[in-house]
């Protein structure tokens, strides 16, 4: 959603920032020489732990403002921004990439063919690189918060070194490790350098830790591929991922002026879980997934599937 999308209240956060200087030592927004040359849109994040504070008992349809979508195929270039000597789950980034693999030719991923803009309406994602960065070990320290400039600029570092160009239609989400955190109030959010053409980006914080309320809340649920961390980032990704696909400049689909993404309206709904033994809702090329469901106005509901 605008400004918004998963989202901790900005009480929470302080309350992050003193755990951070109690465990780490110190907790401190990032910093950098490097200056963007261009400027960043207006984030727009993912709250965790409730429904969506901009959701109304009745929700209306999203409607079109006039901007661009990520339409066609969109091609996604996955950033794993982890420093060497950080413990992370081993399954997480073999996961997120399989997510990435399976989701453009899902039902799920349907449902945006029916939010076009002047040029196209999304269709497809395929997954044309991944790039593990985990060559500096001071990259950053423990206990950091990330702002949005700070993950641009990795974002630009990546595309120097593979050589990958911005583009309406193309997406860079980025990945970091367990230790560090996020300046937004936010579990994920995405966001654009605002150029010609423009950047479009997300981060996903890793969800565990001082970020363990990002993980999914569902009584009972047992994580279908035994990693509690990976299939709600997974979940938190597709929030993203949708939300990018058809508001990439805050300027496509929306219910409101700030709020109200087609994540967003969805958000903590997952319907029931009927597959893997009540484990999942989605199942793509054989993997299984738990993944919120995403607004559908011609069903005017939430849906799991177009």
């Amino acid at each position: 959603m605008r400004q918004k999308t998963l989202f901790f209240s900005l009480f929470n956060v302080v309350a992050l920032s003193v755990v951070g200087i109690v465990l780490v030592g110190m907790l401190r927004v990032s910093n950098t020489t490097t200056s963007l040359k261009t400027s960043l849109g207006p984030v727009q994040g993912y709250t965790p732990g409730e429904k969506d504070g901009v959701r109304p008992p009745v929700v209306p349809n999203m409607t079109y403002h006039g901007g661009p979508v990520m339409a066609g195929v969109v091609n996604v270039y996955l950033i794993l921004w982890e420093p060497p000597g950080i413990a992370i789950d081993p399954n997480y980034n073999r996961l997120i990439g399989r997510y990435y693999n399976d989701v453009g030719g899902s039902g799920l991923y349907d449902i945006n063919q029916q939010y076009a803009g002047f040029n196209g309406a999304p269709v497809s994602a395929v997954i044309r690189g991944v790039w593990l960065d985990n060559t500096r070990a001071d990259a950053y320290p423990r206990g950091i918060l990330l702002s949005p400039l700070a993950i641009a600029l990795e974002v630009q570092r990546a595309m120097r070194v593979n050589g990958w160009a911005p583009g309406i239609s193309n997406y860079f989400p980025v990945y970091t490790s367990p230790t560090v955190g996020t300046t937004t109030p936010f579990c994920a959010y995405h966001n654009f350098i605002n150029a010609n053409p423009p950047t479009i980006f997300s981060h996903v914080v890793y969800p565990s830790e001082y970020y363990s309320r990002c993980q999914i809340q569902i009584r009972g649920w047992i994580s279908p591929n035994n990693c509690v961390v990976c299939d709600s980032a997974i979940s938190i990704s597709a929030h993203e991922q949708f939300e990018a696909a058809t508001d990439p400049l805050g300027t496509g689909w929306f219910y409101m002026s700030t709020a109200g993404e087609i994540g967003d309206l969805c958000q903590l709904t997952y319907g029931p879980l009927t597959l893997d033994q009540g484990k999942a809702n989605q199942e793509w090329n054989n993997a299984f997934y738990t993944i919120q469901m995403m607004w559908d106005n011609a069903q005017r509901s939430c849906q799991q599937s177009a």
